[in-house]
């Protein structure tokens, strides 16, 4: 602060000078009242300051002699660093006797006589704001009420409660406001002690497979340290085979094998874009990614493969509750192309022979839930025209969905898995698994798909066909089929009469580990005599167990429910339905329910709708509440 004009105004009256060592607050009063000087009233150590931003505030009344308040603190961390304040302070100058003066002006000062004067040295002071208000300090408000403890980190990868965390997953977590550092706490305990400090929001730890790991992220600046609760997740416990998986955990730059690469684009910003916790399943992840415009939007996942070979993809995924289109898969290999767009009504061919050939889904994604689908690229080694031929599966079915051959020729050998340049792209992602050794239909024994990503929730075997019992005379012949058994100690067969009290009847051992699919039979010779209901429990050897459906046998004395015909194309006819009205539901054999209703008294006919082709499981719920199950196959 400098007086301008008169004859005692060539040296400012205060200063913030820089010395070799330290900061000065400094006060002249002038020639004319060298009394009122007071010299050196404030410093700080200069490595306070070198290489930091700070903050001056300074506040000064020209009322009676004068007063001046001032403050200097660090922006990062709020640290007060230097302070003076004086209620009677001379800030007036003479001039010439004809008054004073007391007309601030406010600079910076710099000697240009660095020649003549050697002491002097060449400094770089920067500024980023200056604010002068003549009538209140709120025109000129500070950072600093917005500077303290640094905000907890959020969106940590991987989500708490995951599971099947592939060993390569890095913790990575958005860049807290304020932190200069992150402390990571890390370990197999719910208290996890401190790791490491990181000054970027990542961190790659050693992990095992088959453990629970619990972490903490603390954001840090200055002394203060802000932080997150303790997330938890479990890695695989074993590996994927020739599967390269992408899970929901994924994310750019978090979640990439050797061969997966993912792909932004530049100007894009996705609407939504987060990794959650699936509903119902516990520790089943999901991405959420959508693209919103033509020309821009979120990433897409690209794979290429080592070879040309042929290739089987599978990908879980729903819609997002509001948009129209879903996903594509753009296959660029063996010298050809093939582009499946996949809409929410309709999959679309687009590279096929029939140009733009459309197959509908018939209602497919209509319950917005998570659906399966597969999609085989071969070699047509059937046709007299070299190409690729598709075969696409929905929910694990044995029968494809739809059969095309696509002849566009490419030299590029890659697979791309996401928005193809529209409004609305994107979906809820459960995985995607690419297999590059074969073009591997559902339940391929020699390429099964690992058992985390179809059963995520449920114990690792999977009921690939459902318990079925057949009358053979005084006989009852039980079969049912499994895969991926793991742990898998025995089966156990259970019957019960009045189909709520169940007890064992027969025993029949497991495999332990087996991946692919295995069927077991089992004869009840026992006649009977009531309606009898059976089921099959799953033991393991840890003790934990699982059901299969249950069957209901009517004796002799009734007639047991009819289907037919069986493969069908259309509707089914249904023979010895009770007289009164009755419940049904019909589910995937993924387990998900596609239709139901009742069935009035008096009628025999099912009508299936647009169904798509595929296997399912028809459950009928008489009235007491007893239940059939009967299975049949759509074409």
């Amino acid at each position: 602060m400098k007086a301008q004009g008169g004859t005692d105004s060539s040296f400012p009256t205060l200063t913030l000078t820089a010395r070799a060592d330290r900061i000065e607050f400094r006060h002249d009063a002038g020639d004319e009242n060298p009394g009122g000087d007071q010299g050196s009233v404030a410093s700080s150590p200069l490595g306070n300051f070198q290489g930091k931003w700070v903050e001056v505030a300074m506040e000064i009344l020209h009322e009676n002699a004068g007063s001046v308040s001032m403050t200097v603190n660090d922006v990062t961390t709020g640290a007060l660093l230097m302070s003076y304040a004086n209620a009677n302070i001379d800030l007036f100058r003479g001039n010439n006797g004809e008054g004073v003066i007391n007309r601030p002006k406010w600079g910076v000062y710099r000697s240009l006589n660095a020649t003549a004067n050697p002491s002097l040295k060449d400094e770089i002071v920067r500024f980023a704001n200056f604010c002068s208000s003549e009538t209140s300090t709120d025109l000129c408000p500070s950072l600093l009420p917005m500077i303290g403890a640094p905000d907890a980190v959020t969106n940590a990868l991987p989500v708490d409660g995951a599971k099947f965390v592939p060993l390569s997953m890095p913790l990575v977590w958005t860049a807290s406001t304020g932190a200069t550092s992150y402390n990571v706490y890390f370990g197999t305990t719910p208290t996890p002690s401190l790791t490491q400090t990181v000054s970027a929001p990542s961190y790659s730890p050693a992990l095992t497979a088959g453990v629970t790991y619990y972490y903490q992220i603390g954001a840090v600046s200055g002394a203060q340290e802000t932080l997150n609760s303790v997330q938890s997740f479990s890695t695989l416990p074993t590996p994927d085979g020739d599967w390269e998986v992408a899970r929901g955990h994924a994310r750019p730059n978090v979640e990439v094998s050797d061969f997966f690469e993912f792909f932004t684009f530049a100007s894009g910003v996705a609407e939504v874009d987060e990794t959650t916790a699936i509903a119902g399943e516990p520790g089943n992840i999901q991405h959420t990614f959508l693209s919103t415009e033509s020309t821009s939007g979120n990433h897409y996942w690209r794979y290429r493969p080592e070879t040309s070979e042929q290739v089987t993809v599978v990908i879980r995924l729903k819609p997002i509750l509001g948009n129209n289109n879903i996903i594509y898969f753009d296959f660029r290999n063996l010298g050809f192309r093939e582009k499946v767009r996949i809409n929410r009504s309709s999959m679309r061919f687009e590279q096929a022979d029939e140009a733009e050939d459309s197959e509908p889904f018939n209602g497919f994604w209509d319950d917005e839930e998570f659906h399966t689908i597969r999609l085989t690229f071969a070699n047509n080694p059937g046709s007299q025209l070299a190409g690729i031929i598709t075969n696409a599966y929905l929910d694990e079915s044995t029968t494809p969905f739809a059969t095309k051959t696509s002849t566009a020729a490419s030299g590029s050998n890659y697979l791309n898995i996401g928005r193809a340049g529209g409004d609305d792209y994107g979906a809820n992602l459960d995985f995607i698994a690419i297999n590059p050794t074969g073009a591997f239909p559902p339940m391929t024994p020699s390429a099964e798909l690992p058992a985390d990503l179809l059963a995520p929730i449920s114990l690792p075997v999977q009921w690939t066909n459902p318990l079925e019992v057949q009358t053979a005379g005084k006989t009852q012949e039980l079969t049912w089929s499994v895969a991926n058994q793991v742990n898998t100690d025995q089966f156990v067969v259970e019957s019960s009469s009045g189909g709520d009290r169940f007890t064992a009847i027969g025993h029949l051992a497991a495999d332990g580990e087996l991946e692919g699919e295995r069927h077991f039979n089992y004869v009840d010779e026992r006649p009977l005599v009531n309606t009898t209901y059976y089921r099959i429990r799953q033991m393991d050897f840890d003790g934990q167990f699982s059901f299969s459906n249950v069957v209901s046998i009517v004796p002799v004395s009734g007639q047991p429910v009819q289907l037919s015909p069986n493969p069908t194309n259309g509707n089914i006819w249904l023979q010895h339905l009770p007289e009164e009205a009755t419940s049904f539901r019909v589910l995937s054999v993924m387990g998900r329910e596609v239709i139901s209703g009742t069935i009035p008294a008096g009628s025999n006919e099912l009508s299936l709708g647009k169904l798509p082709s595929g296997t399912y499981l028809l459950l009928l719920h008489q009235k007491n509440g007893t239940p059939e199950t009967l299975r049949f196959v759509r074409q």
